[in-house]
């Protein structure tokens, strides 16, 4: 038994000194298989169920590359590197492909590197080319804002353009003297509110646009609201009706310039030379931007930035606030509907901003779209100071206030941002002026 054990032992040593290589063992059979591969490279070892190593030299085979899947190739970025392609491995000078290795390490053998294949290695960062004729992509709104308006407290905004002129006092022909229209039809479509803009202009020989100039290069932009005949007030069936909005038919006997905007934080700075200051009690969201409506106090507005305004005017011209009637006038511009835009909050969101499309933030004059007459923002944004010459909440009242047109934290119906609607301000509110012509 011993000596057929060594018999066997003796040849298996013949043929292991003959190859060149140590008899592997379980403990290094890696360094055995990586040397036995160095010694011959068309040797595979491989072992039985028993542990004892088999030692096989494949036949030459030609090495062919998988088939690419089906699936749709990713497109290789341009500017990358051409992927290389794989080339079989030749068995050293015999110049014969060498066998396909397993997908895997096996126990008795070294892992080789991953062979190349057709996917295109990642390319190196770069920066990404620039096309001057692409826009860039605009960052997202704020949730509940409009497309098209800045964030709170953006300095970018633009007025939107204008046809006014500057005015020149000496071409005005009095309105005594004027041979003005009769207008008694109401409602009228917007075509016609603009004719009639147009030949009162021509009527009194100024512009239905005009612009005085504040100084440091500021200026104040005024619309011509053409008098006639006007329904003002709402049914008595409409949410949140009151009785002092009652249907009633009201004369504007006299043509007046209305300011474009509600006065901005940058006209009043020309006109006062400080900062229209924030509203420590409003609960309106506002910022620094110089397109914002200046709120202020009643009595700030009537005996210090009017008369401030009235200094620069043309000789002769009065400024003043509007009154109630001659507000609501020029805010339907010829309509009977709820607003100049319709009757639904749809209507309403194209004009004016109020609690369903303001996200509680004060906007910069001018944003959305304006009357046939050329007025911005004349219902919601900002309340309207409007003038009542006696009785409750007039000019004579030391605290309250009439303000019309609700503002960016109303609703759209009920006591909100309703043409025909009304509240009392005891705090502070937005104004536009009323400019007479002599």
């Amino acid at each position: 038994m011993n000596r057929s054990r060594y018999s066997v032992l003796s040849a298996v040593s013949v043929l292991v000194f003959e190859l060149g290589c140590s008899s592997p063992s379980y403990v290094g059979e890696k360094e055995a298989a990586a040397d036995r591969k160095a010694a011959t490279k068309n040797t595979e070892s491989k072992s039985d169920d028993a542990g004892t190593p088999v030692t096989t030299k494949p036949e030459p085979s030609v090495t062919t590359k998988p088939a690419k899947p089906s699936s749709p190739t990713p497109t290789k970025p341009a500017g990358s590197p051409a992927a290389p392609s794989p080339t079989p491995a030749s068995d050293g000078d015999s110049g014969a492909p060498a066998a396909t290795e397993p997908a895997g390490p096996s126990p008795a053998s070294t892992p080789e590197p991953a062979a190349p294949t057709d996917t295109a290695p990642d390319p190196e960062p770069t920066a990404p080319a620039t096309d001057p004729t692409t826009a860039p992509t605009p960052a997202p709104q704020p949730e509940g804002q409009p497309a098209g308006d800045p964030a709170p407290g953006s300095t970018e905004t633009k007025l939107p353009e204008s046809n006014a002129v500057l005015l020149n006092p000496d071409d005005a022909i009095a309105v005594a003297d004027a041979n003005l229209p009769d207008y008694t039809e109401f409602p009228f479509d917007a075509e016609t509110a603009a004719q009639r803009q147009q030949e009162t202009a021509e009527a009194l020989g100024v512009p239905p646009a005009a612009y005085i100039e504040l100084g440091d290069g500021v200026i104040m932009e005024f619309e011509l609201v053409p008098a006639g005949h006007s329904t003002l007030g709402s049914p008595d069936d409409t949410a949140g009706w009151e009785p002092d909005e009652m249907l009633r038919d009201v004369v504007c006997e006299r043509p007046f310039y209305l300011s474009r905007f509600q006065v901005t934080r940058e006209q009043f700075k020309a006109l006062m030379g400080t900062d229209a200051l924030n509203d420590p009690y409003s609960f309106v969201r506002m910022s620094d931007s110089p397109f914002q409506p200046a709120l202020a106090k009643y009595e700030s507005v009537r005996d210090e930035i009017k008369p401030k305004l009235q200094a620069v005017a043309p000789e002769g011209w009065t400024i003043r606030l509007p009154t109630e009637d001659e507000w609501e006038h020029a805010a339907r511009a010829g309509t009977g509907t709820i607003w100049y835009s319709g009757d639904t909050a749809d209507d309403l969101a194209k004009i004016g901003w109020y609690n369903g499309n303001s996200n509680n933030n004060l906007h910069d004059v001018g944003m959305l779209a304006p009357n046939a007459w050329g007025l911005y923002d004349m219902v919601g944004n900002a309340w309207h100071y409007a003038f009542r010459a006696t009785g409750w909440y007039s000019d004579e009242d030391g605290e309250s206030h009439i303000v019309r047109g609700g503002d960016c934290m109303q609703e759209a119906f009920g006591n909100g941002c309703r043409t025909s609607n009304y509240q009392i301000e005891m705090v502070t509110a937005g104004y536009r002026f009323a400019m007479d012509l002599p």
